[in-house]
C-alpha cells in the first residue's frame, strides 16, 4: 500500500485536487465550435424518417456528391440526437461535463484499487493528463465518446495488469475492450487509433514472455489476451456495412488511396501538434512533462536501493522489491511509442497520450515502492507536483477565458465560427434554394435549413472528393468566374474568415450583400431575386460580441463596404476588454482608419491622407478604398486651382455618403 503522506501534504493535495477540479470545469465550459455536431444531428433525423441505419450523403447540397465512402456513426448520432430532442444543447453540453468526470474517475478509481493514497504527485498526474486530451474531449460530437471509450480501454488493461500481478484472472478485464468496441465501432472511427496501442499491448507481451520479464502475463491472462483481442477485431467489422468498413478506414487512413491531395491540410484537426493550431493548447510542454515523468518511472526499476525495502509478492515468481532490467514492462514501452507517434501525427490524435500516460504513470507508481515511497513522502517532489498543477491550471484557464481563436469564448452556446444569424436571416427571406457557401459553416446551414435550401460543401468533406480541387481554389479566391460558371447558384453565405471569397462577391457588381453577422455575409444575385434589393444590415448580436477575432473580420467586412456606424461601434468593443488578445499593430491600424474617416468628414484632407495609407498598407482595399486614396492623393498635389480642388472635394463628399455595398 502507498504510505501515507504528512498531513500538511495531504491537505495541499486536497487543495490542488480542488483547484484543478474548477480549472477543469472552466476549461470545459466552452460553446460548440465544431460545426460537426450539426451534420449528426441532421444524419439522425434522416434515418429515423428513413427507417435505416445507412444515411444518404447526397441529399444535403447540390453540388456533385457521392456515396461511395462509408460513414458509421449511428449510435452516436441517433443517442445525441435523442439528448438534444430531450434538452437541446444544454443536454449535449452536460454530456460532455459527464465524460469528463467519468474520465477522470476512472483515473482515480484506477489509483485507489492500485493502492495509491491522495497525493500531489497522484493528482499532478491525473490533471495532466486530463488537461493534455481536453482539446480533443471538448469538441461536442462522437469524437468525445473515442476519448472516454480510450479511458475505458486502457482502464480495463491496467486493471487486467492488475490482477495478473495479484495471481489473479484478467480476462473479466480484457474481455472489457471486446465489450466496449462494438459501441464504439458504430459511433465513431476513432476506434482506429487504439488499434496500435492495442497491438503494441499485445507484441508486448509476447516480447515480455520471450526475454522472460517479471512484468509478462502468466500464460492463462496471455490467452485471455489474445482471444480478447480476437474478439475485439471481429466487433469492428458488426456495423451495418460488414468487412467493407474496417477495409475502407485501412485504405484512407494508411494508404490515403481515395482522399485527394491536399485534404488532410484542409482540416485544421488533421494538422500537426507542431503547427500553428497546437499552440495555444500546451501540448508540446505537456508532452515534455510526461515524456520526463515516464522515463523516471520506467527507469525505477534501476535506481539504486539506498535501504532495503519490503519485497511485494507476486504469483508466479519475483518481486517488485528487486530492482533490474527485468522489471521492464516491454509492453507498456510499445504501448507509449505507439501512443507518442500518434500525438504527433495530427491534433486529433493527440489525446491518446496524455489517456495513456495518465494510468501507465498510476501504474509504475503503484508497482515500485520505492518510486511510491518518494511520492508519498518527498517534499520537494510534493512542491514540483503543486507547482505542475498550478501552471496547468492556470495557463489552461487563462487560454479559455481569454481564447485566441477565431470564435471562441468562455461560455457555452454556439461559437462565431457558426453561422447562426445568418442562416436566421436566409430562412426569413425567401432567398434562391442554392447556396454557395464554404467549408466550415456548411454543416450549420444544411442543419438548419434543408430541405428547404442545400449547400454547396460542408464539414464532411468526403462526399465532395470527386471535386475537391474545383472547392479549395474557390475558397482562396481563385479561378473565381469559372467556378460560378461550372457550378451555378444564386445565393451564397460566405464565411468573414474568408476574404478573397466574400471580396469577389462584393467586387461582382451582379452580387449584392443583403445581411452579414459575426461569422458571414450573405449576398444574392441581382438578376435571380430583384425584389430583395434592400440596404445591407448588420446582425444586432454585433453590438456584444464575445470574441475579438471576430470583431476583427467583421471590422475588416463593414469597412470595406462601407458600413462605418457598425465599424465604429465594433471597434468601441474591441478598444476595451474584449480586444485585449489584438495585437497592438492591428488595434493600431483599426483607429488610424477611423481617424482617417473622421478627419475626412471634418475636410482635414491633409491629415486623413497619413492615417488612410497606414490604415490601409498590407490591406485589399475596396474599390471605394482604392478611389478615395486616389483623389486624396490628387488634391494633394500643390498647384491645383480652385475648379479643380472642388470636384476633387465633390467626389470625396459622395464617396462617404454613398451607402454601404
Amino acid at each position: 500500500m502507498n504510505e501515507r503522506a504528512p498531513p500538511a501534504m495531504r491537505t495541499l493535495a486536497m487543495v490542488a485536487l480542488v483547484l484543478a477540479a474548477v480549472a477543469l470545469v472552466v476549461r470545459y465550459t466552452v460553446p460548440v465550435a465544431d460545426g460537426d455536431i450539426f451534420f449528426h444531428l441532421a444524419y439522425a433525423e434522416q434515418m429515423l424518417e428513413r427507417g435505416t441505419l445507412v444515411p444518404d450523403h447526397t441529399i444535403y447540397s447540390w453540388t456533385p456528391a457521392s456515396n461511395a465512402t462509408l460513414y458509421c456513426a449511428w449510435l452516436a448520432q441517433l443517442a445525441l440526437y435523442g439528448l438534444w430532442r430531450l434538452g437541446g444543447l444544454e443536454a449535449l453540453f452536460a454530456l460532455r461535463y459527464a465524460l469528463a468526470l467519468a474520465s477522470v474517475g476512472l483515473m482515480w478509481q484506477f489509483a485507489r484499487a492500485a493502492g495509491l493514497r491522495l497525493s500531489l504527485p497522484v493528482v499532478a498526474v491525473i490533471v495532466v493528463s486530463a488537461f493534455g486530451s481536453a482539446p480533443v474531449a471538448v469538441n461536442l460530437k462522437p469524437e468525445m465518446l473515442s476519448v472516454f471509450f480510450t479511458h475505458v480501454t486502457l482502464w480495463a488493461w491496467f486493471h487486467a495488469k492488475r490482477a495478473d500481478r495479484g495471481g489473479a484472472p484478467a480476462w473479466r478485464w480484457l474481455m472489457l475492450v471486446p465489450a466496449v468496441m462494438l459501441p464504439w465501432v458504430n459511433s465513431h472511427g476513432g476506434f482506429t487509433l487504439i488499434a496500435p496501442l492495442l497491438a503494441a499491448l499485445l507484441a508486448g507481451e509476447w516480447l515480455n514472455r520471450a526475454l522472460g520479464q517479471r512484468a509478462a502475463l502468466s500464460a492463462a491472462n496471455q490467452r485471455a489476451l489474445v482471444a480478447a483481442w480476437a474478439l475485439a477485431a471481429l466487433a469492428v467489422c458488426l456495423t451495418p456495412y460488414g468487412t467493407a468498413y474496417p477495409r475502407q478506414l485501412f485504405i484512407d487512413n494508411v494508404l490515403h488511396n481515395t482522399v485527394p491531395a491536399g485534404a488532410y491540410a484542409w482540416h485544421a484537426a488533421s494538422q500537426s501538434v507542431l503547427s500553428s493550431f497546437g499552440s495555444p493548447h500546451m501540448l508540446l510542454e505537456l508532452f515534455g512533462v510526461m515524456g520526463l515523468v515516464l522515463v523516471v518511472l520506467m527507469l525505477a526499476p534501476l535506481w539504486p536501493r539506498p535501504r532495503p525495502l519490503p519485497p511485494e509478492p507476486r504469483a508466479g515468481g519475483g518481486d517488485a522489491g528487486r530492482g533490474g532490467r527485468r522489471d521492464i514492462d516491454c509492453a507498456l514501452v510499445l504501448m507509449l511509442a505507439a501512443a507518442a507517434a500518434l500525438f504527433f501525427w495530427f491534433l486529433r490524435t493527440t489525446y491518446l497520450l496524455p489517456v495513456a500516460f495518465g494510468y501507465a504513470a498510476l501504474h509504475l507508481l503503484a508497482t515500485n515502492a520505492q518510486a511510491r515511497t518518494v511520492a508519498g513522502s518527498s517534499r520537494a517532489l510534493g512542491a514540483l507536483a503543486l507547482g505542475l498543477v498550478a501552471a496547468v491550471a492556470l495557463r489552461a484557464t487563462e487560454g479559455t477565458l481569454h481564447p485566441r481563436s477565431r470564435g471562441d469564448f468562455f461560455g457555452l452556446g454556439i461559437n462565431h465560427e457558426q453561422p447562426v444569424d445568418e442562416t436566421e436571416f436566409v430562412a426569413a427571406h425567401a432567398l434562391p434554394r442554392d447556396l454557395y457557401n464554404v467549408f466550415d459553416s456548411g454543416s450549420y446551414l444544411l442543419w438548419r435549413l434543408y430541405p428547404r435550401h442545400r449547400v454547396m460543401v460542408d464539414s464532411r468533406a468526403f462526399p465532395y472528393y470527386g471535386w475537391f480541387a474545383d472547392q479549395e481554389a474557390f475558397t482562396h479566391g481563385e479561378r473565381f468566374e469559372t467556378f460560378l460558371a461550372k457550378y451555378p447558384a444564386d445565393a451564397a453565405v460566405i464565411d468573414l474568415e474568408k476574404a478573397p471569397v466574400w471580396r469577389r462577391f462584393v467586387r461582382e457588381r451582379d452580387w449584392q450583400p443583403l445581411f452579414y453577422g459575426a461569422t458571414a455575409a450573405v449576398f444574392v444575385r441581382r438578376t435571380a431575386s430583384p425584389d430583395l434589393a434592400a440596404p445591407l444590415q448588420a446582425a444586432e448580436r454585433l453590438r456584444v460580441l464575445r470574441n475579438a477575432r471576430a470583431g476583427e473580420r467583421v471590422f475588416a467586412f463593414a469597412t470595406h463596404v462601407g458600413d462605418y456606424a457598425t465599424a465604429w461601434q465594433v471597434l468601441a468593443q474591441l478598444e476595451g476588454p474584449l480586444g485585449a488578445r489584438l495585437d497592438a499593430q492591428t488595434l493600431t491600424r483599426m483607429r488610424d482608419y477611423r481617424f482617417a474617416h473622421a478627419a475626412l468628414l471634418a475636410g482635414r484632407h491633409d491629415e486623413a491622407l497619413p492615417a488612410l495609407e497606414q490604415a490601409l498598407a498590407g490591406v485589399v482595399a475596396s474599390e471605394r478604398e482604392r478611389t478615395l486614396l486616389r483623389l486624396l492623393r490628387a488634391a494633394a498635389v500643390p498647384g491645383r486651382g480652385a475648379e479643380e480642388m472642388g470636384t476633387l472635394r465633390a467626389g470625396i463628399e459622395r464617396l462617404l455618403a454613398a451607402p454601404p455595398r
